[in-house]
């Protein structure tokens, strides 16, 4: 569905969310996000269980200031715009202010291990869609806490790091760096190793779906795939970012690659790459 016919449908107030500025919206977010994660300086002060979120994972303190970091923004943007959207995160569930024609996916810290742990790589992801699957976001935003670098995409009208529009062109290597995520040893199996074997040369983990995405965009790595299912909410930003710039993703399903819903469920495996042949050997690795 291309964005034009899901805008027939929606109301005035959703239409008007479609029109937001949301590059400005989520960097908004991003410099509350950096000032609160200040207040918690150490592992000590991050690692302070309170509870458990929508999508079933353990909430930490860092999470739960997160959230109210976005949710603190979004809610005001709504009221001064009458703009109306849903809010899909990963702590609160889904969240409607005036209506559910235009979805925003957020997760507020993707690579929360990293977030936790004081560490370099850590994300806000914000995708923006007016439909139920990941081929209806239009919008994608992803900030990385630690280098500082705002990734962004709009449906049709490229990728960009920060002022670079991201090159369509550029081809990386063939498969010489390959992101790898959900990463715990027991998902990386003799025969993924013996595909990769002669083929792929080194082996890279963020720690953040949505960064790792990025960096594929970006041809700084020529490709990636998660080991596990993955959320929507830690990816619907980042394929849109790889697609804008001129890569290939396939969740799970090569012949219905985007057809994934933007709901907390983890359903499928992402994999991304520079090109739809790259893309095909990496699924092809994953499903031996």
């Amino acid at each position: 569905m291309e964005p034009g016919d899901a805008r027939k449908q929606l109301t005035a107030a959703e239409q008007r969310a479609t029109e937001l500025d949301w590059t400005a919206i989520c960097a908004e977010i991003a410099a509350d996000m950096r000032s609160m994660f200040a207040r918690f300086p150490t592992f000590a002060d991050r690692n302070i269980g309170v509870g458990r979120g929508a999508g079933g994972d353990n909430t930490l303190i860092v999470d739960e200031a997160a959230e109210d970091a976005v949710f603190a923004v979004l809610e005001r943007v709504a009221g001064e715009h009458d703009a109306a959207f849903s809010v899909l995160s990963e702590e609160r569930g889904t969240v409607e202010y005036g209506g559910s024609g235009v979805r925003v996916i957020v997760d507020p810290i993707d690579g929360s291990l990293n977030a936790k742990r004081v560490g370099l790589s850590y994300s806000l992801s914000v995708g923006v869609a007016t439909g139920d699957t990941m081929d209806d976001v239009f919008y994608g935003y992803v900030y990385d806490f630690g280098s500082g670098e705002q990734w962004t995409a709009r449906r049709g009208e490229g990728a960009w790091l920060g002022d670079r529009r991201l090159d369509p062109a550029e081809p990386g290597n063939e498969l010489e760096v390959i992101g790898i995520e959900s990463s715990k040893p027991a998902f990386l199996s003799q025969e993924l190793l013996r595909a990769f074997d002669g083929r792929v040369m080194r082996l890279r983990s963020i720690g953040s779906i949505a960064l790792t995405l990025c960096q594929v965009a970006a041809a700084r790595f020529d490709g990636m795939l998660s080991l596990r299912p993955c959320r929507s909410v830690d990816a619907a930003a980042g394929q849109l970012i790889v697609r804008e710039a001129g890569g290939h993703v396939i969740f799970g399903d090569a012949e219905r690659p985007l057809d994934v819903p933007l709901d907390l469920l983890p359903h499928q495996h992402v994999i991304a790459a520079r090109d739809q042949r790259r893309a095909r050997f990496l699924l092809d690795s994953l499903s031996s």
